[in-house]
């Protein structure tokens, strides 16, 4: 076996409660404005396939306190090695999440290419 990282306990308990702040944040207040101005029923859409996929994100979150949680506890009966690959597939998860969001909202701004807030 490994040795198990310090601080597993804090990222247990507060990675649900950040995901959930994140999404919060996003769907009160840039989701309505953003819906004001999708300007198509497409857009409208992939509002709407993002809010299902902070669904599908905050059951992740949630599998991955739980099991980081039993980590520390040294009640997990996965190895620390998948485990491992649990974290690495769910920041993966979170990183094209955020650049799918992005995107996103460069089309539904319809920012110039010059204008991009976020970097390509």
């Amino acid at each position: 076996t490994g040795e198990i990282p310090r601080g597993i306990q804090k990222v247990a308990k507060h990675i649900e409660p950040l995901v959930a702040a994140a999404h919060t944040l996003e769907e009160q207040k840039f989701y309505p404005d953003l819906e004001l101005h999708a300007g198509s029923c497409f857009g409208s859409l992939l509002l709407d396939q993002v809010k299902s996929e902070h669904r599908v994100d905050r059951r992740a979150a949630r599998e991955l306190s739980l099991t980081l949680a039993a980590v520390a506890r040294k009640r997990c009966r996965l190895s620390l090695k998948t485990v491992a690959h649990m974290v690495r597939g769910f920041q993966e998860a979170v990183r094209r999440h955020i650049t799918a969001e992005q995107m996103l909202l460069q089309q539904l701004l319809n920012v110039e290419p010059e204008m991009q807030v976020f970097p390509a």
